[in-house]
């Protein structure tokens, strides 16, 4: 199934055992504004990135959420050092 898929990468990406630089891709498609644009300034830029990139960065922003600022800081520290 597609959600068990889903699944598998994003917890093997979490747990530094997948490659996240597969899914790290955004396009940038340009969306008119007007019926017949004409000028640059005519399109609004809109940033399609992949579903799973989002769902790793979400349960990342969560995770340092949880944690608070004091002990993300150290474990970056730690991280960096080790």
């Amino acid at each position: 199934m597609v959600a068990d898929g889903v699944t598998r990468e994003v917890l093997d990406i979490l747990n530094d055992e997948g490659d996240p630089t597969c899914i790290n891709k955004t396009n940038i498609v340009l969306i008119p504004k007007l019926k017949n644009p004409t000028l640059a300034s005519d399109f609004r830029p809109i940033s399609l990135c992949n579903v799973l990139f989002k769902i790793v960065n979400k349960t990342m922003a969560n995770m340092l959420k949880m944690w608070g600022r004091t002990k993300v800081f150290f474990f970056l520290i730690w991280q960096c050092l080790n």
